[in-house]
Order: structure tokens, then sequence, then C-alpha cells
């Protein structure tokens, strides 16, 4: 006598219920996987991004120092930098730096570089830095006074030809070279001291030494502006000295 084992075979509907389970599983799986793999990529900043982003906090930085030293309200503009840019995202923080010593003007161009993986590229930057500056407040002509007819306007410094004026002290005794129109912003270019001698025109020379003080007349031998000194000629001895312009036709010598 022997013991019989009898083997059953699966039914076919368990199987079939078995086999969609472990399906349905791995799908949910693989499309978790999928999903967690998106979302970590789409939270990694593209390389333009994180130049962007530094490019940002540069510039704010350098905005807060010429704030904090009244130098001016400093605005950027990104200029040539393509979205479409084929570079890796950087895994380490990004490094700036100017491309050049005189960074500061209004077409500059800044330096972006990664250390992993290695990449660098110079980026086009429009500078504008505004600040209250003087400008004419009316017409001038040409060899007139400034001081009293300026007026201070906030003007993009870094557009403007030559160096502007911020202190009305820094135009007295200074003149329009030429004829000036209204809102025109002075600079250096645009002024020079005001003539005081005229050469062949007469001139008082005083004399001072040992607290006596002796006036002569004379003719300056060329122009001369507050605090040149010019050649002048004494009428009475026909003697040329040399004088510093103290005022208008006034010339002193020290002996």
């Amino acid at each position: 006598m022997y013991n019989s084992m009898v083997i059953h075979k699966p039914k076919l509907k368990n199987l079939s219920v078995c086999l969609g389970f472990c399906l349905i599983t791995i799908f949910l799986i693989s499309s978790f996987l999928l999903v967690s793999v998106s979302q970590t990529q789409a939270a990694q900043p593209t390389a333009v991004q994180q130049i962007k982003r530094i490019l940002a906090d540069y510039i704010a930085v350098e905005a807060d120092n010429f704030k904090t030293q009244q130098a001016g309200r400093l605005e950027y503009k990104l200029k040539g930098l393509d979205p479409r840019l084929s570079l890796k995202s950087c895994e380490l923080p990004l490094e700036v730096s100017p491309y050049s010593n005189d960074w500061i003007k209004h077409r500059t161009h800044l330096k972006v570089g990664c250390e992993s993986p290695r990449w660098s590229l110079i980026v086009g930057i429009e500078l504008n830095l505004y600040n209250k500056i003087y400008v004419a407040q009316e017409s001038i002509n040409r060899q007139e006074l400034l001081v009293g007819k300026v007026q201070l306007e906030e003007k993009n410094i870094l557009r403007i030809q030559g160096d502007a004026y911020s202190n009305e002290a820094a135009l007295t005794g200074q003149v329009a070279k030429r004829n000036l129109r209204s809102g025109q912003i002075i600079t250096d270019r645009l002024v020079e001291k005001e003539q005081l001698v005229t050469r062949n025109g007469p001139v008082d020379i005083q004399a001072s030494t040992a607290g006596i003080r002796v006036t002569a007349t004379g003719t300056a031998m060329e122009n001369g502006t507050l605090g040149d000194t010019i050649k002048v000629k004494n009428n009475r001895s026909k003697r040329v000295i040399k004088a510093k312009v103290l005022a208008n036709n006034l010339v002193g010598v020290s002996f």
C-alpha cells in the first residue's frame, strides 16, 4: 500500500489575477520613478537661469555700494545671453568677475565661470547709472558765467561724454566755451575758467614786500584766468615780469 499525492493544476482565473496585479504594481513603481526623475530634473535650474541669478546678485551688490556712497542708482540689462545656450548646469556656485578693470560703463562685459563641469562665458551687460548733475537752466551764451544759471537733474551719467558736475561750487568762475541750450548737461568739455586778463590789455600790478603794497600800471603779455601766472610789462620801467592773476585786470607779485 502506498500513499498517493494528488497535484492540482492552478486555476487559470487565479493566475490571471496574479499577473494583472503584478503588472499594475510594476507600472505604478515605474511611473513613480519617472515622475521622481522628472521632478528632480525640473528642480535643477538651467545654466542660463543660473547665470541670470548670479549676475543679478553681483549687480545688486555693486548697486548697494553706489547707493551707500551716494554715487547714484545703478541698473542693468543683459545683452546677448541666448536662452538656447547649450551649457550644462553648474554643480558648484558660479564665479563672476569683471572682464576689464574699467567695467563701469554703459556697454560692458562680465565673465561667468563654472568649475564643475568646467566652462566660462563672457556676458554682455548694459549699465545705467543715474545721478543728479547740473544742466543749463536756460540758454547760456558763450563766455557767460554759469553759476546761477544751472540746476540739478537726474541723468544717466554713463552715457555722457566728459565729466559732469554734481557740485555747483566747482562751477564758480567757469564760463561756457560755446552757446548752451536749455537743459544741456554741463560737462568739463563745455566750460572753461573765466578769462580775467586779456593779452595786450591793461592791468594793475600789485607788488608786496615787507608789509608794503605798491600798485603800478602795466600791460598783459598773454591771457590769464584766476590763479594763472602770466607775463606782464610795467609801463613805466618797461620791464617784463611774471605775475599771478588775482582778479579782473589785476595781477600780483611778491618780492
